[in-house]
């Protein structure tokens, strides 16, 4: 989890929560720990995001529409990445993650359920075998955080867990 930054006004519930749920994309870890310049220059070479603006408009895309894992994880995602630097503020930050995180709350019974259908869902997206049998890299490595994060039981993170800013 972050060593090196401090989110103002994070709840940790809220966070760790976010942690675990983003788990398949990003471990617990990537850009949460990275340098701003790693978080913006990711945000901007895979999102196509280059101002505040830009990553608001991404994070109220993906939490458009019906609930899915694969949304409302990369919603996360993108909402603390760009707050990691700098590009949102953390109130707007951490009322969308708020958001995203309850509606996962409410649509899925369990960290294991918004993983394996982000990891469908990202197979679908990526035009993958649904079976697995011929995965990419970043299918593969997006499986072994998720058998990680399970062998570690989502670091002990309640999954119905009261979540608040």
């Amino acid at each position: 989890i972050l060593r090196n930054w401090k989110a103002p006004k994070l709840p940790a519930a809220l966070y760790a929560w976010a942690c675990a749920a983003t788990g398949p994309l990003v471990g617990g870890e990537g850009w949460y720990e990275s340098e701003p310049w790693e978080a913006r220059q990711g945000l901007a070479d895979w999102w196509d995001i280059r101002s505040g603006e830009d990553a608001a408009a991404t994070v109220s895309e993906l939490l458009r529409g019906p609930v899915t894992a694969w949304s409302r994880v990369r919603a996360i995602h993108v909402a603390i990445a760009a707050c990691r630097c700098e590009l949102l503020g953390p109130e707007w930050t951490w009322q969308a993650v708020l958001h995203a995180a309850r509606e996962l709350q409410q649509s899925y019974p369990s960290f294991d359920a918004i993983a394996s259908d982000y990891l469908r869902a990202r197979r679908e997206w990526a035009r993958l075998p649904v079976d697995g049998t011929a995965d990419d890299a970043q299918q593969r490595g997006c499986v072994a955080r998720v058998a990680a994060l399970q062998k570690r039981r989502w670091d002990g993170v309640p999954f119905d867990a009261f979540l608040h800013v």
